[in-house]
């Protein structure tokens, strides 16, 4: 498969990734209404433990013939950048302004 070859597409995934992990720690503080940046690390603790079992619970499938694994560095920066990216979602969201309803 071309993907796996192709660093800058691997790159524009994880950065695709960390911005909906932003959007989602957002959407998570809005809900929460009180203590955001908490529930957004929570999710996001949540979302990299997800993350983690199914890297190793899909590590053992094998590969097909002449398919050779993605590096593991992509799978390492997005892990540690998911919990910042949820967090800064729920910052995002704890500082913007409340709207009135009437």
């Amino acid at each position: 498969m071309v993907v796996q070859g192709n660093s800058t597409l691997m790159w524009a995934f994880v950065l695709i990734g960390l911005i909906c992990d932003v959007i989602g720690g957002f959407v998570c503080g809005k809900i929460a209404k009180r203590d955001a940046i908490r529930h957004t690390l929570w999710l996001g603790v949540i979302a990299v433990g997800i993350g983690i079992l199914l890297t190793v619970g899909t590590s053992f499938i094998p590969q097909p013939e002449g398919v050779e694994k993605p590096s593991m560095l992509y799978t390492i920066v997005g892990f540690a950048l998911t919990i910042p990216a949820y967090m800064a979602g729920g910052y995002f969201a704890a500082d913007s302004p409340e709207e009135e309803t009437a």
